[in-house]
């Protein structure tokens, strides 16, 4: 072999066609590069904004109401004429709805006094903030009196004033039976079958509100336990405290 081939066998190995490739990774510039590609894949981060507050709305002038009530107001006469014409002489019995403003009132039926019904009645005193009793579950050891229908009182048939009827002498007045004719130390019960033990039921003829504002009922239709007490004689009661004022609105308290 001649000293060249020699002195190529023995040289710098990097001059050798037969190099190995380089396994240390890519350059400097080809890594660069890589990055640069990379970072242009990734998708673009979207920038949170802050929902702008919706605008708040903004309540009728006193020139838009003044517009609405002249409206109103002409909308209602033409009605009421309308419901005159339709019901003719029977719109004699027709009355003014006394809950509902001037400017959408309503008519309400005066043969219909005193027959509406209880679903009604209690929709129309819960609008006016006053709460209804509650329904109690029926004692087991009493049951409503049927020689009185459980009115507590029957008729009798005498026509002398003040003695058309008496206590009903079955349940005592009480409107159940057995009566409570004695107390928790014997002592009896004397009724007079005339007249009649006072007795004033829950909910008949009772005032809603007592003079100090304490309702008879509380929001939740509990029997309120200071009302037509003294202040001195008052109890909180929770979850409200002071029951003075309270109305059915205040149920969710």
């Amino acid at each position: 072999m001649s000293e060249h081939a020699d002195e190529t066998t023995e040289g710098d190995e990097t001059s050798s066609p037969f190099q190995a490739p380089d396994v240390d990774g890519p350059s400097d510039d080809e890594a660069a590069e890589a990055e640069e590609a990379e970072a242009n894949d990734e998708p673009e981060q979207e920038t949170e904004t802050l929902a702008e507050p919706p605008p708040q709305a903004r309540g009728p002038s006193e020139v838009e109401m003044e517009k609405r009530f002249k409206a109103a107001d002409r909308a209602v006469g033409t009605y009421a004429r309308k419901i005159a014409d339709i019901y003719g002489a029977d719109a004699d019995s027709l009355t003014e709805c006394p809950l509902c403003p001037s400017i959408h009132k309503g008519f309400v039926d005066l043969r219909d006094a005193g027959l509406v019904p209880d679903s009604v009645k209690n929709e129309v005193m819960t609008y006016l903030g006053y709460a209804r009793e509650r329904e109690y579950p029926q004692a087991p050891t009493v049951h409503a009196c049927e020689a009185c229908d459980a009115l507590g009182k029957v008729a009798t048939g005498s026509k002398v004033a003040g003695k058309e009827t008496i206590t009903c002498p079955a349940c005592q007045g009480y409107g159940y039976t057995p009566p409570p004719t004695a107390s928790q130390n014997g002592h009896v019960i004397e009724v007079d079958q005339a007249t009649g033990e006072i007795l004033t039921p829950s909910g008949a003829g009772v005032p809603d509100t007592d003079p100090a504002g304490e309702p008879r009922l509380l929001p939740d239709g509990r029997e309120n336990p200071n009302y037509g007490k003294w202040p001195q004689y008052k109890v909180l009661v929770e979850p409200w405290g002071k029951t003075a004022g309270l109305t059915v609105q205040d149920a969710a308290v």
